[in-house]
Formats: structure tokens, sequence, C-alpha cells
């Protein structure tokens, strides 16, 4: 009789009960929120000033602070609006700069870095009654409500990330508030293309872009808000076209428009403030570089000279150097691509007589400042025929007829001169403008500009241009801290076109004046937001799986939901030790919830309903937990995809929802149990003091679990001898800190 009430179809029928009305934040509710939201706030920042060293990403995002500070240029794989906020509030709390925020080193008096943690709890308790809010808003029951709301307050992994000046805080709160607005619309019952639709729309976008302007990752919240937005979009019919076209243009607005323009708006700021040059603006291009302040590109000769040296490099991503190395076996140098900006960048460039044959003598009268006329005749134009070879030695860039297996061309590289003398022009390539940015007042636009002129290398003997050969890596080079591997050159021909270059650089052997090249070059914003774009991405994938570097740290996303590896925060400094490790008995249970319960209830609902012929309507669950269950599988499931290093961090925002199905699931499974263990002629009191009793007793044992972890997340003085519980075991807390 037990296991016939105890039933798969009594579960899926109490699961797609609703309150007939939509609940909201009652006045009795307020005081008893108010102070489980305080309770949250008080233990977030308990001790959070003990540890007074940086630890975790804290290096990272203060640094991050110092530059905006000091207004220098950085790169980073995250957009930049979260990092503004955490810059910002350092500096509304007097921070100045000046600290390397160095692992493990202690905070001077100067870093309020007590102020900046306190401001990041103050967002993870914040989260407490959001998710209060937003359960109400999906028509969970309200003891769910309670429940979410009790779980986000004791996870020990939200507590440790909001006790931190990291992002996660604020992705997580940006994530709630994002899917709470679209919840609130969908369950609105407004009329599509009404000025309160309308209105709620606008806001549901704003909340969108500042999710997806903090992380990436937040365009997963907006890639699936959006699927469900426009599958309702295109099953809306409206008599009206005005409404029609109304309700078109709003969701461009809120799933495109805003976003973007908020995720631009924040590049904008990056930009604006981020003017002095650092070496991370090397990375750039040539055009930023020359607009950056105290760069070595930000004030040259005007034109390009004769007998110089130059640094060339391509003008479209990713902006290879020119460069070479010294090959020690065979005395050579090797012509090789390069990204970064060393000295082997500079290359000699002479001008060759109309013949190509013969180095054009500059008068040494033109090394004197007042002869302009003779100064001119030095300038490299567009068409001038030019030798380019490495300083202080005999090898010019050449074309030794070499052709390259499976490539378009002829292989570029240095040759000896004395090999040379009887090929006529092999080492010879004449300039050809592609693009002049100079202004049109200038007197002589044919003289090539550093920086502002894009032009190509054209061979005259074989009548080809150099190109970048992207299908041919140079795989040994003496420099072995070359991050990206070097790529060799060649010479096209016919319908392919070379790469097109610029001077990035000259170092000039005469007196020439100089000139501030942002009075010349034409600011390139949007040029900029791609490059930075596609320089995350780059960095992206850079952040490759390394077993034998930083491996304690590391973690598979298949060890996230059942907790099997804590991830430990920076070493043994300070007498403390921080791990990140969440509450096991609310990860194991939104596992087992995420991983089995709900797949298992969504096809026995299938399959029951296909039995039924449509006639059992109440076996389908409400949307709303599809819709948590989608969030969760999206945050989690996009990390297999990804070939880079991985940690527990990551998987939070997914945590997030797990725990919010976690509590709808609890509720109607005691509810179920209530059903069945009682009988059909019990008082709905009875029923009631049941479940009570169920969710007290599983908000219990969660409390037990936040204590179990509690010295992890606190910090700890001693790895392993203070755990006389199986912590140490099952998590190998032991083995982990050893390795450090």
């Amino acid at each position: 009789m037990l296991m016939q009430r105890l039933s798969f179809r009594a579960i899926l029928r109490t699961s797609a009960r609703r309150p007939r009305a939509f609940a909201r934040i009652r006045r009795s509710q307020i005081t008893l929120l108010s102070a489980l939201t305080f309770i949250s706030l008080f233990v977030r920042v308990h001790r959070i000033g003990q540890f007074d060293r940086v630890i975790w990403d804290e290096t990272h995002f203060g640094n991050f602070a110092n530059h905006y500070i000091d207004r220098l240029f950085y790169l980073d794989v995250h957009p930049p609006l979260g990092k503004l906020l955490i810059a910002l509030v350092y500096w509304t709390f007097g921070y100045q700069g000046g600290f390397d925020f160095a692992s493990g080193h202690e905070y001077p008096e100067t870093v309020p870095f007590v102020a900046a943690r306190c401001v990041q709890a103050g967002l993870g308790a914040g989260l407490v009654p959001v998710t209060f809010w937003l359960c109400l808003s999906m028509r969970l029951p309200t003891a769910g409500a309670w429940l979410a709301a009790g779980f986000v307050a004791a996870d020990n992994a939200v507590i440790g990330v909001s006790r931190m000046v990291v992002l996660d805080s604020m992705l997580m709160l940006a994530n709630a508030v994002a899917v709470g607005a679209f919840v609130c619309l969908r369950n609105s019952g407004l009329a599509p293309g009404s000025r309160k639709w309308c209105f709620h729309m606008m806001a549901l976008g704003l909340a969108l872009s500042l999710v997806c302007s903090i992380k990436v990752v937040g365009l997963l919240t907006l890639a699936v808000t959006g699927i469900c937005m426009l599958s309702d979009l295109l099953c809306f019919r409206s008599s009206q076209p005005k409404q029609m076209i109304i309700a078109w243009f709003a969701h461009a607005l809120a799933l495109s428009v805003i976003p973007a323009a908020v995720y631009l708006a924040g590049f904008l700021i990056h930009f604006h403030i981020l003017q002095n040059y650092s070496p991370q603006s090397d990375h750039m291009g040539s055009d930023y570089l020359a607009r950056s302040n105290n760069s070595a590109q930000q004030i040259q000769p005007l034109n390009i000279y004769s007998d110089s040296f130059v640094v060339l490099r391509a003008s479209a991503y990713p902006f290879e150097y020119m460069s070479y190395y010294f090959q020690n076996d065979t005395d050579e140098h090797v012509l090789i691509t390069r990204r970064e900006f060393v000295i082997e960048n500079y290359l000699g460039i002479r001008i060759m007589d109309s013949s190509g044959t013969e180095p054009m003598l500059v008068p040494e009268n033109a090394r004197d400042t007042d002869n302009a006329d003779k100064r001119a005749a030095a300038a490299v134009r567009d068409g001038s025929f030019v030798e380019i070879s490495v300083p202080k030695t005999s090898q010019h860039m050449c074309i030794p007829g070499t052709e390259l297996p499976s490539s378009r061309g002829l292989l570029v590289e240095f040759c000896e001169a004395n090999r040379l003398h009887d090929l006529y022009g092999k080492n010879t390539w004449q300039i050809a403008v592609s693009n002049q940015e100079t202004p049109e007042h200038m007197n002589d636009r044919s003289k090539l500009v550093p920086v502002a002129t894009k032009f190509r290398l054209k061979s005259i003997e074989h009548n080809c241009e150099v190109a970048i050969d992207y299908n041919h890596i140079v795989e040994e080079t003496a420099d072995q801290q070359l991050i990206i591997p070097p790529y060799v050159f060649e010479c096209v021909s016919g319908s392919q076109q070379g790469t097109v270059w610029s001077v990035e650089h000259q170092i000039v052997t005469i007196d020439t004046p100089t000139v501030d090249l942002r009075q010349i070059l034409a600011s390139k914003t949007s040029q900029h937001i791609i490059t930075y774009g596609r320089l995350m991405h780059l960095i992206n994938s850079m952040l490759f799986i390394d077993p034998d570097v930083h491996s304690e740290f590391e973690s598979s996303p298949l060890s996230w939901p059942f907790l099997t590896r804590p991830m430990p925060m920076g070493g043994w400094v300070g007498g403390l030790k921080y791990t990140l490790v969440g509450n096991p008995i609310l990860w194991w249970a939104s596992a087992i919830v995420c991983v089995f319960i709900h797949p298992l209830v969504v096809f026995l609902s299938l399959v029951i309903g296909r039995r039924s012929h449509g006639k059992v309507v109440d076996l389908v669950l409400p949307w709303e937990i599809h819709f948590l269950w989608a969030m969760w599988a999206a945050n989690y499931f996009v990390f297999f995809a990804l070939f880079r290093a991985t940690y527990l961090h990551h998987y939070l925002p997914a945590l997030y929802f797990s725990l919010l199905l976690l509590a709808f699931y609890i509720c109607k499974g005691a509810q179920v149990v209530a059903q069945t263990l009682l009988s059909d002629d019990a008082l709905p009191v009875q029923h009631r003091r049941l479940i009570t009793r169920i969710l007290m007793g599983f908000a219990i044992l969660v409390l037990f679990g936040t204590l179990y972890a509690y010295p992890l997340t606190f910090g700890t003085s001693d790895s392993c001898s203070q755990y006389l519980y199986p912590a140490v075991k099952l998590w190998n807390l032991c083995d982990i800190y050893e390795k450090q």
C-alpha cells in the first residue's frame, strides 16, 4: 500500500500543482527575510580581515585596479565592467595605487582590502533576498523560496567567494536579477506591446547586459533566456500589426541592442581610462601604440629615412613583427615573425637607386637639420627601391629561389650579400603604398609616415609580394621564451596579395624634427575593441591544461557536481590556509537532482503523457523548472567544450540554479511523502506539520554540512591533524596541501 502511494505518478501530479496567483513578498515575510539576510551578511564578514594577505585571485583584480588608477593598459580574459567596479571600490575608499598585490604578500595600511572585501560580502548577502524574490516570481512554493534562500546563505563555496575581491559574487547576483526579470515578465500576463510590458523588456535587457559585461559566461544566460523569449515571440499572434512590430522591436532591443551597448560602453570607459603605455599594449598593434602616452611610437620623425633602423609590423591582426633570430649551427640569421617587441625586431633599411642595384648615397649635409631639401632626398617614398638587412651584418632579405612545400610562393629569408653580387635584384624590394592615413594638407603625401602609411613589399625580379606563411611554423628557435610559435615568410604573386605592413618605430641616423603621431592618426576605438576581443579569446586558448603546473588548483568538470576535488586558494602564507569547498550536503543533493532525478521525472512524464493519449494533463512540470535545469546545464556542460584549464569556481553559476532546483524537489518530495504516510482522512494541518518537519530536518542537515566545512572556508592553520572526521580522507586534503 505504501509503495502504491509513493509512485512516480503521484510525484509528477504533485509537482505540477501551482499557486493560483502570482506570489509576492508579503510584509510578514520581510522581517524574517531581513533577519536571514543579516545573518548571511554577518557570516560573510565574520573574520574577513583576519587574513591580511593577498589571497587567490585578489592578486589579479587588485592589479587591475592598479592599472585603472595608474591608467596603464592591460589585457585580461574578462570584459572590463566588473573590474571597473572593483577598481571604483578601491578608489572610493582612498586607495591611490602603489601596491603590487603579489600573492601571499601582506596588505599595507594604504590598501582598504577589508572595505573592498566587505563590499563583496554585501553582494553575496544580497543574493539571499534576490533568491527569495526569484523563487516567488517563479511561483515556487513559499517553503521552497525559503529553502533556496537558505541554501544560498549556507553554502560554503558561495560564502567563500563572497569574502574575497573577485567577480563571482557580482556575477551570481547579476544572474539572479536577470533571470528574475525574465520570469517576472513571462509570468506577468502583460500584453506584448503595452507600455508596462515594454518597460519590463527594457529592464530585462539592462539586467542581461550586466551579466554579459561582467564575465563572458554571462552570454549563456542571454542565450537561454533569448531562446525562450524568441520561442514565445514566434508563437505570438496579434490582429494589430503595430503591436507585432513593437513586440519584435522590443525583443531586438532587449536581446541585442541594449546588451551590446552596455558591453561596448564598458570597453569605451576601459580605453578612455587606460591611455598610458604598458608592455601589454604591444599586442594591440601599431595604431594603438602610437596613441598611447609615453610609448616609443608616440613621438617620431615624420618620415622614414634611408640608413635608419625600422620595426616592420603587419597592420592587421595578429600584428606580427618582422624579426629574426641567430642560428648558432649555421652562423646565420633566420627571418621569422614575432608578437613581442624585442630588439631583434629592428631591421636596417636603405634606399637603392632607380635600377635597384646600387644604394643611393645620402649626402653628408643631409644630416644637417637646416638642409631640408637634402634630408627629403633621403626619405622613403611610395615606389622607392629599398633593401632590408640585419643590423651590423651583411645579410639582406632576399628570395633564394626555394619553393616552400604546399605553399603559395617562394621562401623569403636572409642571405649573405657576397652571394648576391651576380644575382640582379634578389635583395631589392619596392615600396607599394596601399593606404595613406596621413592628413591631406601634408605637402608630400608620397613619403612614408610611421604607423600611418600602410604598404606592401614587392620583389623586383620575381614580381611578388612578401607575405606571412601561416602554414609553416619555425619549430626550433634560439629564443625558447616565445609563447606563440613564429612563422616564416613567402613571396606570393598573381591573385594573392602580400601582407600589409607599416613602420611602427625607427631609429634615425640624421637629425630630423619629430611629430606627435596622435595629431596625425585618427581614432580607431571600434577596431581596438575588436582587437581586444580577439586577444581575450587568444588568452583563453593559452590557458591550456598542464598537469605539471598548478595541477592542485585545476579540476575536471566531471568532479564539480559531486565535489570530489576542492580547490586550495594559494599556499601556506601567514599561518592560514583557505580552501574553496562547498557544502557537501547541498552539492551532492543538487547533483543527484540535476543529473538523475529531473531527467528521470521528465522522461516518465513524457512516457505517461503519451500512454494516456493526452488525458493526463497535470503530469507536465512547470516551465520554470525546465528553465532552471536548462540554466544549470548551459552553465555546466559548456566547460566540456573548452580546451583550457578549468577550476572549481567555474561551477558556481551552475550551482546557483541547481540549488533552486533542489529546493523545488525537496518541497515536492516532502509533499509526496506526507501524502503517502498520512491517511486520506488526515487533516490539512497534519500534512503541513509533517512537511514542515521534513523541511526542517533537511535544513538542519544542511547546517551540519556548513559547519563540517567551516574550517576550510574560514581558514585553518593545520592541514590534517585537527580534522578527526572523514573530511581529510574524503577530499585528500593532505595530499593536495603537501604539493604546495
